[in-house]
């Protein structure tokens, strides 16, 4: 990718070496990230960044759980593909989640090229 069609993901982890990871492995793919800890602050991010293109969601935040958080920006952007990564690994914790609204579901530890082929079907 090049400086001026690089992707800009938000990646919302209050887990400050989970954040790390995935931003190290991120921009060593060529993607732009910008990482906030808490639900609160990743729907601040969305509304002062539009070019935001996909949120990378961990369910157990401060402030507000990533659920109320999801709902809270597809309110002011419906179009936003939502990942939730989670720890919560069981097939009705998936289910449970794609019908609260997520676009899409990843349980940690979550593999490095399970989450660029997920974020790449969402940026065709």
């Amino acid at each position: 990718m090049t400086a001026e069609n690089k992707k800009l993901i938000l990646i919302v982890e209050d887990d400050p070496t989970s954040s790390l990871l995935y931003t190290n492995f991120l921009e060593s793919r060529g993607f732009n990230v910008l990482t906030v800890a808490d639900g609160k602050t990743a729907i601040d991010a969305v509304i002062a960044n539009p070019d935001i293109q996909v949120i990378l969601m961990d369910i157990r935040l401060p402030e507000l759980d990533g659920i109320s958080s999801m709902k809270e920006i597809k309110k002011i952007r419906k179009d936003i593909p939502i990942i939730a990564q989670t720890a919560y690994a069981m097939v009705e914790d998936k289910a449970r989640l794609l019908k609260a609204g997520f676009d899409s579901y990843l349980s940690k530890p979550v593999k490095p090229d399970t989450l660029y082929d997920l974020l790449l079907s969402f940026l065709k």
